[in-house]
């Protein structure tokens, strides 16, 4: 019998590599896209895919139901890759709050409805739950703090399924990724850019570097922007695994900065991530 995923944020990036070489190894993929506008794109995208379904993770109580029937239907459940996710950006004192509510909805309490939507099914399968997280979720870099929040509670959360969990043998391991080129990265480059040209003198003198900052870091002059790909090759190889480690960062430069809460001393940190290195890394 093929085994079945559910890859929430099928469209782009990780979830669509993950999704396509799954099918192509057997698998029955179910993927979520954002809204159903999407959905004709995502299989369009990816040949093969089962079901689509159009889930906003913003909406995070709407997701057991969203998710009931397909799962119902499905011959069981294997593996869970919870690949959505967004990553605002601004400094904390001018962003506006609901950024951070959405961010938080949609990183931490939606993955949270995943979970409570798919635990029996992984429960009887002794399945994988695969959590793509971020180097943002160990270390907080200025101009993203709300999404540093809500990966900070990800990791978070993710701990405590897994110690939840401790005597079932279900897999929750967290992927920890650093920057990757993606369709949001892209997105962010434009955005960025208009804001920029928006700002105020006082903002401008006040935070004028951190939009520059940023601007390189989801640029291609950033070299340490890592391919989705490589991520797409560790969520495959944990679901190769039967006794996967808990946390898998995903290239050097992400394994470096997840490093740094364990050698450097906190005003070491603020130093490195108020630099520019930090995105030549990262």
């Amino acid at each position: 019998m093929a085994k079945t995923a559910l890859i929430m944020g099928v469209i782009g990036g990780v979830g669509s590599d993950v999704a396509k070489r799954l099918i192509a190894e057997g698998w029955t993929v179910i993927g979520s896209v954002r809204s159903a506008e999407q959905v004709e794109e995502a299989r369009a995208d990816i040949p093969g895919i089962q079901h689509v379904v159009p889930i906003d993770l913003a909406n995070a109580d709407l997701v057991g139901a969203a998710l009931s029937p397909v799962l119902s239907a499905a011959e069981g459940l294997d593996a869970v890759i919870l690949a959505a996710g967004i990553c605002p950006f601004g400094p904390l004192e001018t962003t506006p709050l609901s950024e951070m509510r959405r961010a938080v909805e949609i990183n931490a309490v939606g993955a949270v409805a995943v979970y409570q939507a798919t635990i029996d099914y992984l429960r009887r399968s002794k399945g994988h739950l695969v959590v793509v997280t971020s180097v943002s979720g160990k270390v907080a870099v200025p101009f993203v703090g709300h999404y540093c929040a809500s990966k900070f509670a990800l990791e978070a959360l993710c701990d405590v399924m897994r110690r939840e969990n401790r005597d079932s043998e279900i897999k929750v391991v967290v992927i920890e990724p650093g920057g990757m080129k993606s369709r949001m990265v892209d997105l962010q480059l434009r955005q960025i850019r208009e804001r920029k040209a928006a700002l105020s003198a006082e903002e401008r003198a006040r935070y004028g570097h951190m939009y520059d900052t940023h601007e390189y870091a989801v640029s291609d002059r950033n070299k340490g922007l890592g391919p989705p790909e490589e991520c797409a090759d560790m969520i495959l190889k944990v679901l190769s695994l039967e006794a996967p480690e808990t946390r898998y960062t995903v290239g050097e430069p992400a394994a470096y900065m997840c490093s740094l809460p364990l050698k450097l001393t906190d005003k070491e940190i603020d130093e490195v991530t108020s630099s520019n290195r930090v995105w030549e890394l990262t």
